[in-house]
């Protein structure tokens, strides 16, 4: 975790962090308060030690999020994430399509997706998915697993789970669009 903390922060930051540690010196330090104090040094939101702590032996990348809430049909979804990982937008996985009306679990060929109409499966390694029991060959993995949770990104959810999400200043709204 402090190599990747870093190689990412510029000289800069890296002193203000530890000038913001050296005045937390008399508080008892917890994964929240670091990425408190890691959110403000980076001007970024991050999960960063929170989500090292709850992963343990494995590591959860430096990633940042969007503050933004989601409301799923208007509701807003506090369990929702949605983060940046390598120039792309990713979305949790459980909480939206369960909310859309889709089963979820992980099985021994890959991670399925299903409602009444349409069956998913992601194998996570190879580059395709299954469709209602066709194959598509992909460029890029439409669910991938971050620290024991799934997400996927912005592009496959519109294409692939048929929902609308409409980005305000103040919050995303994700629907489904009007051919589901």
């Amino acid at each position: 975790m402090y190599d990747e903390l870093m190689t990412y922060m510029t000289t800069t930051q890296i002193e203000k962090w530890i000038d913001q540690l050296k005045q937390l010196k008399s508080q008892a330090l917890s994964p929240i308060l670091l990425d408190e104090v890691l959110t403000k040094t980076l001007n970024q939101k991050t999960s960063f030690f929170e989500l090292n702590e709850e992963l343990g032996e494995k590591h959860f990348p430096l990633l940042f999020e969007d503050t933004r809430p989601v409301y799923i049909n208007e509701l807003e979804q506090e369990t929702m994430k949605v983060i940046f990982n390598d120039g792309r937008v990713l979305y949790s996985v459980e909480p939206m399509l369960s909310l859309l009306g889709y089963t979820l679990k992980k099985g021994e060929n890959g991670y399925y997706i299903e409602n009444a109409a349409r069956a998913f499966r992601f194998p996570l390694i190879e580059p395709f998915y299954v469709f209602n029991e066709r194959r598509y060959e992909v460029l890029s993995q439409p669910i991938e697993e971050l620290g024991g949770k799934y997400y996927i990104e912005e592009s496959w959810l519109i294409r692939l789970f048929l929902v609308d999400i409409q980005k305000e200043e103040g919050r995303i709204n994700i629907s489904p669009s009007a051919l589901f």
